[in-house]
């Protein structure tokens, strides 16, 4: 992975020039290009063709200079297009690609790979930067005074044209992150998942073109042998997205999509491969023992990483601190902190994570219970919501899953309290369960939708939220930022596009009618023990109430988002003791105000 930087506002930056947070994600070399009327940053992590791969990149016919961030997974079906010989130069997969694109952008479509970059064409001057399908890579852009500058970071872009231009974006403050093409910033945007733009130096003239869309699922399976295909494809895959030039481990939950992945890289590889696995000190959200027998089974070489909540409260400084956009999800804690260990400690720069089964074959909860919260929220009027959750929750006062239960509730008196958007935004938000929700909503500009209230909501438009909005705009962003703050890349071969096609034809009937993730469990059923198997799906779930004690009240700013330092002091006092709600709030109120404080 690497950073990549272009600006035609100036064409004299220097390599002191370059952001932190580019280099922060190459470590290993940067370097510059300077035109005429532009300027180009490349920061390395060297993955792959450790010699060669340098950039940018100029093509062999003089024609264009790139700069690519990413992995090829197909490169020696790109290679055999190109007619280029196993023994010929370019010999690096993003070199290779560039190669590619720079013929045809419509060659997006046959590529596979995670990956964000730019072509320039010196002739026409003409930029063109593109995305990869699922949105692995990040991209972003701000073009003003008809002049453009394309960034791997946000930060970059501040940096260059100073903090005093940019506002804060408040339209999607209430869902914690921000809508598919925007950012944090109303002037800076975000090349969307699949899409590539061409940006005309001379003319400005700007178009768009998205080259890939989710697919939709199939009607009927089209295939019986769905075990059988599933193997295939995990295997093709795992090969596909797992090759590099330096060690590679695994990143292992307690879980049945990891556990996997794991088994799939020790088959196509045939070696012991790695793993790591994070331990809490709250045993509640340890997942750890779970793990361990899931790599014995397997045959990895195992590690557990433990830190108690006064270690990860310390670490939660560091982690703002190297953030390019507000990650609101609270396991990218326990993430960042575990890629710097593999990093620092056992020097491994590239990682496979078992992320995206939920999004592929309907995992998450939610789910599980539309059909509960459809009944509830177009049944029950809005000026009885608040009675009824506050008459339920004393009936579970002294059960052991009290404050489970409370989290629950809480969330859906917010539900029950705002129709005017879907009920899934609002179920998913960091900010649900609190009073801090309705607040940032009300900020919103745009018209919302009244109509929520009696619609019921499909499982065709939760899983469109998931793979469009909730998988690019938060889990990919967590996965990159925080793995390439420590200069580690993660990769996840369950959003390979092999698989990405052999699960949408699985039809809506036999997802209904199977077990969940009966697939993954039918693969794994003669490999790891009966107790890995049946084990009740956990989540990434994170001791917040635990480690925010640890943490000094901060010093809000947040006044220029409409939240007052005593309603933030009010939740973070519920949080310190255990709101589970008010804890995932203030966590993401911490993360916010650190943010834009800096």
């Amino acid at each position: 992975m690497c950073g990549i930087f272009f600006t035609s506002y100036k064409n004299d930056l220097a390599l002191e020039n370059i952001s932190p947070s580019l280099v922060l994600r190459g470590p290993d070399k940067s370097s510059t290009f300077l035109g005429s009327d532009f300027s180009i940053f490349f920061t390395r992590l060297a993955i792959r063709d450790l010699e060669g791969g340098e950039q940018p990149y100029t093509t062999k016919n003089g024609n264009c200079i790139c700069a690519i961030n990413g992995e090829l997974y197909n490169i020696e079906e790109i290679r055999d297009a190109l007619l280029l010989p196993r023994d010929s130069s370019p010999n690096g997969d993003m070199q290779i690609l560039a190669e590619y694109l720079s013929l045809n952008l419509s060659n997006l479509e046959n590529v596979r790979g995670m990956f964000a970059g730019f072509i320039y064409n010196i002739a026409k001057k003409k930029l063109s930067f593109f995305r990869d399908p699922v949105g692995e890579k990040p991209l972003y852009y701000y073009l003003n005074d008809r002049k453009i500058t394309v960034s791997s970071t946000i930060t970059a872009i501040v940096e260059l044209h100073g903090r005093a231009l940019f506002n804060v974006n408040k339209s999607s403050l209430y869902k914690g992150h921000s809508s598919p093409g925007r950012t944090i910033f109303q002037e800076i945007n975000e090349v969307l998942p699949g899409e590539y733009i061409d940006f005309y130096l001379e003319s400005k003239i700007v178009t768009k073109t998205k080259y890939w869309r989710w697919p939709n699922r199939k009607f009927y399976s089209l295939s019986e042998e769905l075990d059988r295909v599933f193997e295939k494809c995990l295997l093709q895959a795992t090969l596909g997205s797992s090759s590099a030039d330096v060690p590679i481990c695994m990143l292992l939950s307690g879980g049945l999509d990891s556990a996997t992945v794991l088994s799939a890289l020790g088959e196509v590889h045939q070696t012991v491969i790695p793993s790591f696995t994070f331990a809490f000190e709250n045993k509640s959200f340890d997942e750890s023992k779970i793990a361990q027998m899931t790599a014995l089974a397997l045959g990895s070489k195992h590690q557990i990483l433990e830190a108690s909540n006064k270690d990860l409260a310390k670490y939660m400084t560091k982690m703002v601190n190297d953030l390019d956009s507000p990650i609101l999800d609270p396991a990218s804690l326990p993430l960042n902190y575990m890629t710097e260990r593999i990093k620092k400690d056992f020097g491994f720069k590239v990682a496979i994570t078992g992320d995206g089964g939920d999004e592929l074959f309907r995992g998450y909860e939610l789910f599980k219970i539309r059909k509960e919260i459809n009944l509830v929220n177009s049944t029950i009027p809005n000026a009885f919501a608040k009675k009824i959750i506050r008459l339920v929750y004393p009936l579970f006062a002294s059960n052991e899953k009290r404050h489970s239960i409370q989290f629950l509730l809480m969330r859906l008196e917010s539900v029950l309290q705002n129709h005017k958007i879907p009920w899934y935004e609002t179920a998913l938000s960091p900010y649900a369960g609190t009073n801090i929700f309705p607040i940032l909503f009300n900020q919103v500009n745009s018209k919302v939708n009244a109509s929520y209230s009696s619609r019921k909501i499909s499982q065709e438009e939760i899983e469109k939220y998931y793979c469009g909005e909730i998988l690019p705009q938060v889990y990919l962003k967590k996965s990159d930022n925080g793995s390439m703050a420590n200069g580690v890349e993660l990769r996840i071969p369950l959003l390979h596009q092999v698989m990405i096609d052999f699960a949408f034809s699985i039809s809506e009937k036999e997802l209904g009618i199977n077990p969940n993730k009966w697939l993954f469990r039918n693969y794994l059923k003669e490999k790891v023990p009966q107790r890995v198997l049946t084990q009740k799906k956990h989540g990434f779930s994170v001791p917040l109430s635990g480690i925010l004690n640890h943490l000094n009240k901060p010093i809000w700013n947040l006044q220029k988002i409409g939240l007052s330092t005593e309603i933030c002091d009010a939740v973070w006092s519920k949080a310190c003791c255990g709101d589970s709600n008010a804890a995932r709030t203030s966590f993401a109120l911490f993360v916010l105000n650190g943010y834009l404080l800096r």
